[in-house]
């Protein structure tokens, strides 16, 4: 089981972000963050990746292997950080876009948790009538 946190909008529906690692953040990072509508991440990393990749050109063509593992190793650690930091950042962007926090929950997926809260909201519903 994972813990989800279920956010709602009054016209955008509901969405479910996990805590804790990204995997799909860390393997499609700019890639993830453009489908999540991150724009300003996405154009981040692609801009910091972009940069990462000159530098290890320029230390492959001077021959400079630990110049180009370095850069190897960086570019990891840039990917990593995005796994890590992925949900946090996602979070952040949906509650900037209007979403309200409603309930946090364990679940297998991310449909299940919304379903679990539209089961819980239904049953409140229920009892108060």
């Amino acid at each position: 089981m994972r813990t989800f946190d279920v956010f709602k909008h009054p016209t955008q529906g509901v969405q479910a972000v996990k805590q804790g690692f990204g995997w799909p953040a860390f393997f499609f990072a700019g890639i993830w963050a453009f489908v999540k509508r991150m724009w300003g991440i996405g154009f981040a990393f692609f801009g910091i990746l972009f940069a990462l990749i000159l530098i290890e050109t320029a230390f492959e063509q001077e021959g400079s292997e630990g110049g180009v593992l370095i850069m190897l190793l960086v570019q990891v650690a840039l990917f990593i950080t995005v796994g890590v930091k992925g949900n946090d950042w996602r979070r952040g962007n949906i509650v900037k876009r209007g979403f309200k926090h409603i309930s946090t929950v364990q679940a297998e997926t991310p449909d299940v948790a919304i379903g679990y809260v539209a089961e819980q909201l239904r049953e409140e519903v229920d009892s108060t009538q």
